[in-house]
C-alpha cells in the first residue's frame, strides 16, 4: 500500500497530537506492507522526510513566532475546511502532483479530513469540544467540530487513542462500532528511569535536584485543571511543600493568565517553580527526577504526560476520570476530580511512605511498557489494510 499523511501539526511546540504524528511520519515508511509515505501539509504542499525532520528539531520558537504559527495553521485551517466543503483541492495541493491513487490510503491524524478521494483514515483524539466546549476557545470548538462530523460523514476508518473515546463516538454521535479502532500512543524510549548522576547536569541547568521535587507536565490552560493540583499542593504540610517544590513544565495555553498570576505568587514563596516550554530531549531528564508526577487533567483522549511519567519510573498521583483509569491502570494513585483534600493526601503519602513510591514506579514502568510507537504505527498501519480491503 501507499499512505498520505497529513502533517499539518508537526510544527514546534509539538504537542501530544504532534508527536503522535511526527512517531508516525518516522516509522511508517519501515513498515513491510507500506511501499511508500507521502507527507503533505495544507499550506506547503508536500514535504520530504527530510523538510519533515528539519520541521520537527526546529529549536524552541519565542512566544511571539509561536502565536503566529497558531494564527498560520488555523487560517490555513479555515481555508482548508472551504475547499473541502465545496469539492475544491487547496492550492497546496493543486500545485503537486498527486501521487499514484493505486492502493493510496490517505489519512488526517488531528481530526480533519485528508486531500484525496480515495479511502480515508482520520484519528480523532478525543470529544472534548462536544463534551467540555468550555476548555476551549469558540472558534477552536466549531472548526473541530466541523471536522469531527465531516470526518465521521466521509471517513473509511475512523482512530481514537482509547476505547474510552471510541466509545464516546458510538454513544454521542451514533458511529458504526466496526469504524472506530481505538489505537493507544506511546512514550519515545528516551523516557525510562535515570540515576541521579545522569540527569544531574540538566537538573543543576534548572536549580532542581533528583528527587527533590514534585513535577506537571502539560499546557497551561483551563483543561489541565492547575488549579486544583495547586490547592492540593498548598494543603501539603509546610516542610513538605519546602523540600519538593512543585515544578510545571508546559506552554502558556488558552486562558491562563489567572494561573499564571497564581504560580507566580507561589513562586515568590520558593514552593512553585514554572519553566515554561523544555526541548524534548530534557524532558525524559526531568521526568526521571521528580519525586512525584501531579496530573489533574479531568478529560483526555489518552493522557501521554501519565504515560511519560510511568515510562520514567516517576510515581503519578492522576484523576480517576476519562481515559486515564483505562490507561494507567494501577500504575498511579487515581483520586476523584474535584476531591482536594484526598489529592493532598495522595501526593503526601507518595512523599513520605518510600514503600508506596517504590511500588507505583514499579507498576507505572511496567503498564507503560505495554505501550510504543512501534505498536501504534503496526495497528494503525491495519487499519489502513481494513480502510483499503486488503
Amino acid at each position: 500500500m501507499k499512505a498520505l499523511l497529513s502533517v499539518d501539526m508537526v510544527r514546534a511546540p509539538m504537542t501530544g497530537i504532534g508527536r503522535y504524528v511526527y512517531e508516525l511520519a518516522q516509522r511508517l515508511p519501515h513498515v513491510a506492507a507500506v511501499e511508500q509515505v507521502y507527507y503533505y501539509d495544507w499550506a506547503d504542499g508536500f514535504m520530504s522526510p527530510r523538510a519533515l525532520r528539519s520541521r520537527a528539531m526546529t529549536n524552541q520558537p519565542t512566544s511571539a513566532t509561536r502565536r503566529l504559527t497558531r494564527a498560520r495553521y488555523y487560517a490555513h485551517r479555515m481555508a482548508a475546511g472551504v475547499a473541502r466543503r465545496i469539492g475544491l483541492p487547496t492550492p497546496a495541493f493543486r500545485r503537486a502532483r498527486l501521487p499514484s491513487r493505486e492502493n493510496l490510503v490517505c489519512h488526517g491524524p488531528a481530526f480533519a479530513l485528508p486531500p484525496g478521494t480515495g479511502p480515508r483514515v482520520v484519528t480523532i483524539a478525543d470529544l472534548s469540544v462536544l463534551t467540555h466546549p468550555e476548555f476551549h476557545p469558540g472558534l477552536r470548538v466549531k472548526m473541530i467540530l466541523r471536522d469531527i462530523k465531516a470526518s465521521i460523514r466521509q471517513a473509511d476508518r475512523l482512530i481514537t487513542f482509547s476505547e474510552f473515546t471510541r466509545n464516546e463516538l458510538i454513544d454521542q454521535m451514533g458511529v458504526d462500532p466496526t469504524r472506530v479502532h481505538a489505537v493507544p500512543l506511546a512514550s519515545d524510549t528516551a523516557f525510562m528511569p535515570r540515576s541521579a548522576d545522569a540527569v544531574a547536569p540538566i537538573l543543576a541547568r534548572y536549580g532542581l535536584t533528583w528527587g527533590g521535587y514534585c513535577l506537571s507536565v502539560g499546557t497551561i490552560e483551563p483543561r489541565k485543571r492547575i488549579d486544583s493540583m495547586l490547592d492540593a499542593f498548598e494543603r501539603l504540610a509546610p516542610a513538605l511543600k519546602n523540600r519538593f517544590p512543585l515544578v510545571l513544565i508546559g506552554d502558556r495555553g488558552w486562558l491562563s493568565d489567572a494561573a499564571h498570576r497564581r504560580i507566580n505568587a507561589l513562586a515568590h514563596q520558593g514552593q512553585v517553580r514554572y519553566l515554561g516550554y523544555l526541548p524534548q530531549e530534557e524532558l525524559p531528564l526531568v521526568y526521571s527526577g521528580a519525586a512525584a508526577c501531579l496530573y489533574t487533567s479531568t478529560y483526555e483522549g489518552f493522557g501521554l504526560p501519565a504515560v511519560e511519567a510511568m515510562a520514567s519510573g516517576a510515581p503519578l498521583v492522576t484523576m480517576r476520570a476519562a481515559s486515564l483509569p483505562e490507561v494507567c491502570g494501577n500504575g498511579a494513585i487515581l483520586v476523584t476530580p474535584g476531591d482536594i483534600d484526598a489529592f493532598s493526601e495522595a501526593i503526601t503519602r507518595v512523599l513520605t511512605d518510600n514503600s508506596c513510591a517504590t511500588r507505583l514506579a514499579q507498576r507505572g514502568r511496567a503498564i507503560a511498557m505495554q505501550y510504543g510507537w512501534e505498536r501504534t504505527t503496526r495497528e494503525t498501519v491495519s487499519v489502513y489494510q481494513q480502510a483499503l480491503g486488503l
